[in-house]
């Protein structure tokens, strides 16, 4: 739907819209899982399939979860694109657009999933939690399984 100020207007729009996102919180440490950071990397994926990098979705800050009030569904929502490239001038490359997505994938299964999964196991003393570092810290694990 076209905004009623924009209906007549025969240049483009000097108008930045932007969405209210009551109920979100950003990433961080403390809340990643792995279903967020698949939620996220999907999201990023999107983004993508419009030829459009991001640039600093590395921030934890520029991705949100956001809750909806009455479903309480849970969506991502990737914000603050002062970095973005423009596909129009050519700036957007597959290679680019693959590490972008590599990068973050990197970010959330190599660091912060694993940083996640060990203050869990200290904060909380649970072995299921060990269980989760198995595969990362084999070596480690043996005395405390």
């Amino acid at each position: 739907m076209v905004s009623p100020v924009f209906e007549d207007y025969r240049e483009p729009a000097a108008a930045l819209i932007l969405e209210y996102l009551p109920n979100s919180e950003a990433l961080g440490i403390q809340n990643l899982t792995p279903q967020r950071a698949d939620m996220a990397l999907r999201a990023l994926s999107h983004v993508h399939e419009a030829h459009v990098l991001h640039g600093d979705v590395w921030k934890s800050r520029n991705i949100l979860f956001v809750r909806d009030g009455d479903s309480g569904l849970e969506r991502v929502a990737l914000v603050d694109f002062d970095h973005p490239t423009d596909p129009v001038r050519g700036e957007v490359s597959r290679v680019s657009l693959l590490k972008e997505l590599s990068d973050t994938w990197i970010l959330f299964y190599n660091y912060m999933v694993r940083l996640m999964c060990v203050h869990r196991v200290v904060v909380t003393d649970s072995d299921s939690y060990v269980d989760l570092l198995q595969p990362i810290y084999p070596e480690r694990m043996h005395a405390h399984v």
